[in-house]
């Protein structure tokens, strides 16, 4: 008898208090776990998707009741997410983070979680020749030299995957074919045209600033304070990565993410205008 009230309870305030529709497209290393902590409980907490269903894997095993249940959604599956998901957004929102640091602290995580033993068995081996390497940190920008993988920032706002693939393994086989063959000023552009249809895009180092900004535009408190959460611990304090870096490592680092400075770059112009400075 509780649950039909409930639910019959649950089906009135929907119909009386229209429920904002967003989409935060999750790109790792670059803070979003704070904001999501943030706005999971700030703005209408009680309708997201839930929070263990944020990858790929768990993305491509969703239920389509799942999505009409839900108004809010973030995760690390990029503009795929246009493809399972017919409503309007309200709101499309991202983070980004100087695309340099991005790289390292995303090093130094993943050598955490193998130390840790919290990679999924199949990739342990991938990864031994690397992290239990003490030079890993050269190690793997060797591995993103020699490979085709995209840039993480090219790679989430402009790899688009058609709607005829549902399952997570065609997925993969359709992205890595994709890397192949791309054409990265293509992708590049494509990638612009999504940053430039966001409604909020946040940076990391500004972030007092951009939560400001994002909150005025979903009608909430901004915090006092942003919480750090899933942070590094190989950060010097009150340093950045970039600086402990030589310029040979710097310039190959670079090399590598050239297409997401440039749409670093191109967000911090779009969100500033004329007051940005490069």
């Amino acid at each position: 008898m509780k649950s039909v009230l409930h639910q019959m309870y649950k089906n009135l305030e929907d119909l009386i208090y229209t429920k904002e529709t967003l989409y935060f497209l999750h790109i790792p290393k670059s803070g979003g776990t704070s904001l999501v902590h943030f706005l999971r409980n700030k703005f209408q907490p009680n309708h997201w998707l839930n929070d263990g269903c944020y990858s790929v894997e768990h993305f491509f095993n969703l239920k389509r009741e799942e999505f009409i249940q839900n108004h809010c959604f973030r995760g690390h599956f990029g503009m795929t997410f246009f493809n399972r998901f017919e409503r309007p957004l309200d709101h499309f929102i991202t983070i980004l983070r100087d695309p340099v640091e991005q790289f390292c602290s995303n090093v130094h995580f993943q050598k955490n979680r193998f130390d840790q033993g919290l990679l999924d068995p199949w990739l342990v081996s991938k990864w031994a020749n690397i992290f239990e390497d003490p030079d890993y940190f050269y190690r793997y920008i060797d591995l993103k030299e020699s490979s085709k993988d995209l840039s993480p920032i090219l790679h989430n706002v402009g790899l688009r995957v058609s709607e005829k693939i549902n399952t997570v393994k065609d997925y993969w086989k359709v992205v890595r074919l994709f890397e192949q063959e791309v054409d990265h000023d293509i992708l590049l552009h494509e990638a612009k045209r999504t940053l430039s249809k966001m409604t909020t895009i946040l940076f990391l180092e500004d972030i007092k600033g951009s939560s400001t900004r994002l909150c005025k535009g979903l009608k909430i408190q901004p915090p006092t304070s942003f919480p750090l959460l899933n942070k590094g611990s190989s950060k010097p304090q009150n340093n950045s990565y970039r600086a402990e870096l030589n310029e040979e490592c710097l310039q190959r680092i670079e090399e590598y993410l050239k297409y997401d400075i440039k749409l670093y770059l191109y967000a911090k112009q779009l969100v500033y205008g004329d007051n940005y400075i490069q």
